[in-house]
């Protein structure tokens, strides 16, 4: 910006000092003109920018503001005045002068590529690629354009398209370590994790010590559920970056997963002390704590996480889940309900808040939830074109179909009798292995087994609508009367149960207990099981004939637990619980009780009608149709008494109260 009049001479020597790299020394001469001319733009515009070149954009600013009013035709002074907001952080309003310059020079691509920069900083996406693209329009494949194209279009979760932006950027400017790391996390948004772990490889063989590249590396390896490797790649970023943050709280992570909570732990707070108050570490700093059974002090830091961000979703899910876990069901439902209210697309928010609305007795809105889950992620399983059936009743048959596990489906098929009343008929989709029981129970069903393609019965004309078996509670048992009394209503073969029976009852004159101690449930299988070595109490009960109804491989157990109390346990190698399922039933029905963990042998016991003890842990490990136990008693099988746990992981008082209940009967 050119001086006028008298002042030119003397702002002359402002200019050559800024032109030699003095920018302290233009001060004087631009003071002197403004003590005269207060208002002379080029005075204001050379003050502003010694201020600028010295580091002090807060002594910069109010200069370069003024002189872009006074010269709002120069595009220089809005450049300048950009500049100062820019480097106090002022991105919005950097963005607006950048937009003033742009608006004077349209041809100056540099300026177009800098707006660009401060709208993408800014969230302004949309605007910013509108910016990048004019760059190209102007000089043709500028590689930093494109580059950050490819962010903008990120923003836009365009993630196909930011692909080809870099990929375009990384042919004008091949081996460019910076456009490689973004290439490998776009390429890990859209879902192409192989190729983004490829692209954060070639960047580390350019810059083998790159800690953006380090860090890519980690989350694609940790996307392909390779936590070990992703755990090395995210120690070599601390190695040489001990504070960053991200990849100490990914490092947490992938030791969850590899069932290191208490190294998990370390690595967050560590993270934390890196960067205080941070609410996503917090968050998981709380996953480590849950997983370490320290639930107390997991909600602890679920409330520090909401006090830092209020509305992070996560963090009030996972004081729900906390809360839950230490049975505060009223307050869990709080914190479940502000999750929905942020997130409410999110179906695992409804699920867990199902179990809390069943846990407190509140049917409707449990169910409400279940529905929102099941419809969401499940119904698309089996390629039925029927509508979904609401319970109302339906002159056309209605296909049922499985997709759990066998003692869902075997819970839901005590409902297909009021299914079949409510529809034109009913026809039963369900696991191979139950076949010729649910047929023996409910001849009037079609039950076929599922396989891959839908049975050709289930897709006749005459069937209007579908259901899957986990829908039918939710849809018949709204209220707590809707669950009938009754004595069991699986059938199993009578000729086999009767041969089973005689046989065990050859073994001794007391009565035939059934026992099934261990779970499969990946999940909760470890909180539900109760190892056969602490059956003792019960195994030393006199009089009483044992018979194994444990599915899997446990001979060494059952081995050792006859050698430690001399009970006389039975395990018939002719049947086998996975495999015959039709024959396990008919021992169950040989039982004159069944004790059991929760498991399928439970639900096959309850659906038998056949007198069964279920030892159940406290709220963690418990399945949603549990939750709904009241004291002694099972709503879903009233042959069922419960025995809990009184304390998470307690089982010696429940082992204690059983073996007594078993000695009275017993005598008696």
């Amino acid at each position: 910006m050119p001086p006028t009049g008298a002042a030119a001479s003397i702002l002359a020597e402002a200019v050559a000092a800024l032109r030699a790299g003095r920018p302290d020394a233009a001060r004087p001469p631009c003071e002197r003109v403004l003590a005269a001319e207060p208002d002379n733009p080029a005075a204001l515009y050379l003050l502003g920018l010694s201020h600028l070149h010295a580091g002090r954009a807060a002594g910069a600013l109010p200069f370069l503001e003024r002189a872009a009013r006074l010269r709002a035709d120069r595009a220089d002074a809005h450049a300048a005045h950009a500049d100062a907001l820019e480097a106090l952080g002022r991105r919005a309003d950097a963005a607006d002068a950048r937009r003033r310059v742009v608006a004077l020079r349209p041809g100056d691509a540099d300026a177009w590529l800098r707006l660009g920069n401060l709208l993408h900083a800014a969230g302004r996406f949309g605007d910013a690629l509108a910016a990048f693209d004019r760059v190209l329009a102007l000089r043709g494949e500028d590689p930093d354009a494109l580059n950050n194209r490819g962010a903008a279009l990120r923003g836009l979760g365009r993630h196909a398209a930011a692909v080809a932006a870099y990929r375009q950027a990384l042919r004008v400017r091949p081996g460019d370590v910076e456009t490689l790391g973004n290439l490998a996390a776009a390429l890990r948004a859209a879902g192409h994790h192989e190729e983004a772990v490829a692209a954060s490889r070639a960047a580390l063989a350019l810059a083998p010590d790159s800690v953006a590249a380090l860090h890519g590396l980690g989350r694609g390896l940790q996307a392909l559920a390779r936590p070990a490797e992703a755990a090395d790649a995210y120690e070599r970023v601390l190695a040489i970056a001990p504070d960053h943050v991200e990849a100490g709280n990914d490092l947490g992570t992938v030791l969850l997963a590899l069932g290191r909570p208490a190294d998990a732990l370390v690595r967050y707070r560590r993270a934390l002390a890196a960067a205080p108050g941070r609410a996503a570490t917090l968050v998981n700093l709380g996953s480590a704590l849950e997983a370490l059974d320290r639930h107390a002090d997991a909600i602890a830091a679920y409330r520090r996480a909401i006090a830092a961000a209020p509305d992070l979703a996560d963090a009030h899910f996972n004081l729900g889940n906390a809360l839950a876990a230490l049975e505060r069901c009223d307050e869990a439902l709080a914190a479940f309900d502000r999750a929905v209210a942020l997130r409410p697309e999110e179906a695992e928010f409804r699920f867990n808040r199902a179990h809390c609305h069943l846990a407190l007795g509140r049917l409707e809105e449990g169910w409400t939830d279940f529905a929102f889950l099941w419809s969401e992620r499940r119904m698309r399983r089996r390629p039925y074109p029927q509508p979904l059936w609401d319970g109302r009743p339906t002159v056309g048959k209605l296909v049922v179909w499985g997709e759990q596990g066998i003692g869902d489906e075997v819970l839901a098929a005590g409902l297909l009798g009021e299914a079949a009343a409510r529809s034109g008929g009913v026809v039963v989709e369900c696991d191979p292995r139950l076949v010729p029981l649910l047929r023996r129970s409910w001849p009037a069903a079609a039950v076929v087994p599922r396989t891959p393609a839908p049975d050709p019965v289930g897709l006749a004309a005459d069937v209007a609508v579908q259901a899957p078996m986990v829908y039918l509670p939710m849809l018949l048992r709204r209220r707590w009367s809707d669950f009938p009394a009754h004595t069991g209503y699986l059938r199993p073969d009578p000729v086999r149960a009767a041969a089973l029976r005689a046989a065990y009852a050859a073994r001794g004159a007391g009565p035939i207990v059934g026992i099934s101690w261990h779970s499969a449930n990946p999940r909760l299988g470890g909180r539900k099981s109760l190892d056969l070595a602490g059956w003792a109490p019960i195994l030393r009960t006199p009089g009483v004939t044992f018979v194994s109804l444990q599915y899997g491989e446990r001979a060494a157990e059952v081995a050792a637990a006859r050698a430690a109390t001399g009970a006389g346990i039975v395990v018939d190698p002719g049947v086998d619980p996975l495999a015959d399922i039709d024959g396990f039933a008919a021992q169950v029905a040989a039982m004159d009780l069944v004790i059991t963990v929760s498991n399928s042998t439970a639900h096959f016991a309850g659906a038998l009608g056949r007198p069964c003890w279920l030892l159940l842990p406290r709220r963690i490990g418990l399945l949603w149709y549990w939750l709904m136990c009241r004291g002694e008693t099972c709503p879903w099988y009233p042959s069922l008494r419960v025995f809990r746990q009184d304390a998470e992981g307690q089982w010696s008082p429940v082992v204690g109260r059983v073996a007594a209940a078993l000695a009275r009967r017993s005598a008696g």
